[in-house]
């Protein structure tokens, strides 16, 4: 099958390539870290561009393509600052639990990674909430930023973003 040999050639090719094999590892000592720059990258190039060439409605297109680049920045910083920090204090707390005897969590690592993920749910969601108001607090920064590209225009009254 087509499938089976591109997935072999696909196979070969990162079991040949020490460059890949080393990206590979980065990615997997820190997932979070990884998909956060990707994400980034994607939300600040492909999806303003797709969203202005696709949407109908151009005034629409414009807000869009703006949310996306300010959702881009918050995350992204929101990543370093709020989320990694709170990751790393879950992962020592998990790493005490461990050690505590007397406690439920005392040498039980699947319950361990229960608590974690768990905690790391719930610890979540007061920062989202901020993240969120901030993210729409930057649209019009943002529109502003992207005049100086000539992307948005930008009146003394009001920010008109333009395509």
């Amino acid at each position: 099958m087509k499938v089976d040999k591109i997935c072999q050639s696909i196979a070969n090719f990162i079991n040949k390539s020490d460059k890949t094999q080393n990206i590979l590892k980065s990615c997997s000592k820190n997932p979070a870290l990884f998909f956060s720059t990707a994400s980034f990258v994607i939300q600040t190039t492909a999806r303003p561009a797709l969203t202005l060439a696709i949407t109908p409605d151009k005034d629409d297109a414009k807000f869009g393509a703006c949310s996306s680049i300010s959702s881009a920045i918050v995350e992204m910083v929101g990543s370093y600052a709020i989320f990694k920090p709170m990751n790393k204090a879950i992962e020592n707390s998990s790493k005490q639990l461990y050690k505590t005897k007397g406690s439920m969590f005392f040498e039980n690592p699947l319950l361990l990674r229960r608590y974690k993920s768990v905690t790391n749910r719930i610890a979540k969601i007061p920062p989202t909430l901020l993240t969120s108001l901030l993210r729409f607090s930057l649209i019009g920064p943002i529109a502003v930023m992207l005049a100086k590209f000539g992307i948005a225009k930008v009146d003394k009254k009001k920010v008109d973003i333009k395509a």
